[in-house]
């Protein structure tokens, strides 16, 4: 019984301590010009940076698809570093 009783209290007290962040990405789509497979690569290579999460550029509508973290990097450092 006392066994149980230690258990609960280390579940109790390990449970407070956990915190769950909430999740500030926030995904947006723009037009960057490029012609080929090679811009492609370029594009998405220059954007492998600290609160960017994901870049895909599309060749034939040259729509760039991104996620990424306001708060660790600006869509103006982005958009500079392309």
């Amino acid at each position: 019984m006392k066994q149980i009783k230690y258990i609960l209290m280390l579940c109790l007290l390990f449970s407070g301590t956990v915190s769950f962040s909430q999740s500030t990405d926030s995904a947006i789509s723009f037009k960057v010009f490029g012609a080929c497979v090679q811009c492609k690569e370029r594009i998405e290579d220059v954007l492998k940076i600290k609160g960017v999460k994901s870049a895909v550029w599309d060749v034939d509508s040259q729509q760039l698809s991104l996620v990424y973290n306001p708060t660790k990097i600006s869509l103006e450092k982005i958009q500079n570093k392309i």
